[in-house]
């Protein structure tokens, strides 16, 4: 009578060892790129019932030549340097204090005036991202990344910014989830299968 085999023979136990190793390594390798990634927080409800705050216009010289639906040409430049040297000059947690919640893509859309300036929070999906070099910028680059939100879906917002987060992707095809807190500046036009189509266009970080 011979005796069972045992449950792991010995040639074996080292390759089941290695591939110990290798899964543990891989663990670890994916929870230290996890916590490297800016995870959005949990976003704080705008609820009915609070108190409604003012939407102010920025009243500034340099907005009232901005135009909508068109592309950013001379009459929107004063605007929106102004704007970067405003984000340069405010803290990211400051910013994001003042991002608005309440105002929303179609208050952007039927009344761009109305919200010229106006800083304004974003929560959404990044499915194009760009950069390209800008005498504008103080880095000599600017991103640019399209953005739909809950609210905005399937239209999206264009967002202007100097410093990318660590990590963030280039491409023509991404889905990254970010949130974004930029000043609106203007609806923008740009072509969308032949289609003139316009996009809220902010300035943030």
């Amino acid at each position: 009578m011979s005796k069972p085999n045992p449950f792991f023979r010995g040639s074996e136990l080292p390759r089941l060892l290695v591939l110990l190793v290798i899964l543990i390594f891989g663990l670890v390798y994916f929870w230290h790129v996890l916590s490297d990634r800016d995870v959005p927080a949990v976003e704080p409800v705008v609820r009915a019932d609070d108190p409604p705050r003012p939407v102010v216009p920025d009243q500034a010289p340099e907005f009232e030549s901005v135009t909508d639906k068109t592309p950013v040409g001379l009459r929107d430049m004063a605007a929106y340097v102004t704007l970067l040297k405003r984000v340069e000059a405010t803290s990211p947690d400051a910013l994001a204090g003042k991002g608005r919640r309440d105002v929303l893509y179609a208050h952007l859309w039927d009344n761009p005036a109305h919200s010229r300036g106006v800083p304004v929070h974003l929560l959404g999906t990044a499915f194009r991202s760009i950069r390209y070099e800008s005498k504008k910028s103080r880095t000599g680059w600017l991103h640019e990344a399209w953005v739909v939100t809950t609210d905005s879906h399937p239209n999206p917002y264009v967002c202007i910014f100097e410093d990318p987060p660590k990590g963030f992707p280039l491409g023509a095809a991404i889905s990254e989830r970010v949130v974004f807190d930029g000043y609106f500046l203007k609806l923008m036009a740009y072509e969308a299968r032949d289609v003139r189509r316009a996009a809220p266009l902010l300035i943030g970080r």
